[in-house]
């Protein structure tokens, strides 16, 4: 499988390419330090969205109701009240991952992410993007940062609603 995401990283991370005060051994330390960050984000990523599309499947599987917690002496009706007693995630985390999981298809065993257009975009991007409307996503850009994205989409909301 190819790169699931990039992400917009400053070009070869040249910092300090004008300091006199580091080293070149310890310039290049960080560097590659730099570049360590930049690959865990990647997969970070790319596991936020496998993590998202697995609880997707469980959700829609509904086994989830056959929970009994017998502490609080109930069985879980909601997703999200199943999800902070199983994993300890907020019903925010659940929202989000359940979100970004819009951007993960099955190819057999393998995880493929629904288009290249969408690389560049950051998980917090992702998220966002979740919730809008195939249609609508042309109006967004990995450039734009989460606010504009939820500007945009409010603007978007307000436009259709006054139709």
């Amino acid at each position: 499988m190819s790169e699931l995401l990039d992400f917009q990283s400053r070009e070869n991370f040249n910092f300090f390419k004008y300091s006199c005060y580091m080293t070149e051994e310890k310039k290049q330390g960080f560097l590659i330090d730099c570049q360590r960050i930049l690959d865990y984000a990647h997969e970070t990523v790319k596991d936020m969205c496998i993590l998202g599309y697995r609880l997707k499947e469980l959700k829609g599987s509904l086994l989830w109701r056959e929970v009994f917690d017998p502490e609080a002496n109930i069985c879980y009706d909601r997703f999200e009240d199943f999800c902070s007693y199983a994993f300890g995630f907020s019903k925010t985390k659940v929202s989000n991952l359940l979100n970004i999981a819009e951007f993960v298809k099955m190819n057999g065993e393998n995880i493929d992410f629904i288009d290249k257009k969408y690389a560049g975009y950051n998980t917090s991007q992702l998220i966002e993007l979740g919730s809008v409307s195939e249609i609508d996503r042309h109006c967004f850009s990995p450039n734009q940062t989460v606010a504009e994205i939820r500007l945009i989409k409010k603007l978007l909301n307000t436009a259709s609603c006054s139709w």
